[in-house]
C-alpha cells in the first residue's frame, strides 16, 4: 500500500512539473506568476500605463514616422521619431503642452504648435529649435498642418486665426480670420492652394489661401468635426466628427453624398 501511495504522490508531482513546465515554457517572461503561486503568494497584478496617441504623421518617403502621445508616456516624452530601421529618437519639449506636431515631408525637421503659443521648428540631425511665431498669452494654438511639398505650414490659434507661413523664408504669408471655436484639424490641398479647417462646433470650412479667404462652410457634423480631407481629385471632401459619423461633400454645391454611421458613442 506505501509503494502504491508513493507511486500515485511521484506521478502527481511530475505531472504538477510538467503542467508547470509547458506554461513556463508559453510564457518565458513572466516568471514571477508561477514563484508566487508555488510561494502561496497570489500574483501582482500590474495595471499598464495610460498613454493615449494624439497624433502621427508620415515623413513622405514613409521612412519616418512622428507620433505625438498623451498621459505616462515615460522617460522618452510625449513626442518621438520613429524609424524604419526600428531606431527611435525623442524630441526634448521645454513647452509642456504641445498641442499638435507635423513632421516635414523630407522628414528632417519637426514642427511644433504649443498651447502656449509658440510654432517651433526643431532640426532631427542638430536638434536645433527655430521660433517661426509666438502669440501673446493666453492665446495659444490648437492645431497644425504642413503643405505636401513642404513649402508652407498652417497654425490654427484658439482665438479662431488661422496663420499661414513659409517654411523656406520662415515669414508670416497670410492671417485668415475663421470660427471663434477651437480647430481640430487643418489639411492643405495636393497644391497647397486651399485649406481645410475642421471645427470644435461642427462646421468645416474651406479656404482659398490666393485670395485669404473662406470659400466655403459646410454644417458637416452635429458634435465636433475632429478631422477633415481632400479627396483625390479634390472636388470633394472627406469629414469625421464626434457624432460618430464620416461623410462626403461635394465642394461645389455643399451636398452631403455620403454618411457612414459607426454607432460607437452608445458604447461609450
Amino acid at each position: 500500500m506505501k509503494s502504491f501511495k508513493e507511486a500515485v504522490a511521484g506521478t502527481t508531482c511530475i505531472v504538477t512539473f510538467v503542467v508547470v513546465g509547458l506554461w513556463y515554457a508559453r510564457n518565458p517572461d513572466r516568471p514571477e506568476c508561477w514563484l508566487s503561486f508555488l510561494n502561496g503568494k497570489a500574483p501582482t497584478v500590474q495595471s499598464l500605463p495610460e498613454v493615449s496617441v494624439k497624433r502621427l504623421d508620415w515623413s513622405a518617403d514613409g521612412r519616418k514616422l512622428l507620433a505625438l502621445s498623451r498621459g505616462d508616456v515615460g522617460s522618452e516624452g510625449p513626442l518621438v521619431v520613429h524609424d524604419l530601421s526600428g531606431s527611435r529618437l525623442p524630441v526634448e519639449i521645454d513647452d509642456p503642452g504641445p498641442a499638435s506636431v507635423a513632421l516635414s515631408p523630407d522628414g528632417l525637421d519637426v514642427l511644433v504648435a504649443t498651447w502656449h503659443g509658440q510654432l517651433l521648428r526643431i532640426s532631427l540631425e542638430s536638434q536645433r529649435r527655430e521660433c517661426l511665431l509666438e502669440l501673446p498669452r493666453p492665446i495659444g494654438f490648437c492645431a497644425l498642418a504642413v503643405s505636401s511639398d513642404g513649402r508652407f505650414a498652417a497654425a490654427a490659434a484658439s482665438d479662431g486665426r488661422i496663420f499661414v507661413l513659409s517654411l523656406r523664408t520662415g515669414t508670416l504669408l497670410k492671417v485668415l480670420q475663421g470660427n471663434p471655436c477651437n480647430v481640430s484639424d487643418l489639411r492643405f490641398s495636393s497644391d497647397a492652394r486651399r485649406l481645410l479647417s475642421a471645427v470644435k462646433d461642427g462646421s468645416v470650412d474651406v479656404w482659398d489661401l490666393a485670395r485669404g479667404r473662406r470659400e466655403g462652410s459646410f454644417a458637416a457634423h452635429a458634435d465636433p468635426a475632429m478631422a477633415a480631407i481632400f479627396l483625390p481629385g479634390e472636388p470633394r471632401i472627406m469629414t469625421a466628427g464626434m457624432d460618430d459619423t464620416i461623410r462626403i461633400w461635394n465642394m461645389a454645391d455643399g451636398r452631403e453624398e455620403w454618411r457612414g454611421c459607426f454607432e460607437h458613442g452608445r458604447w461609450a
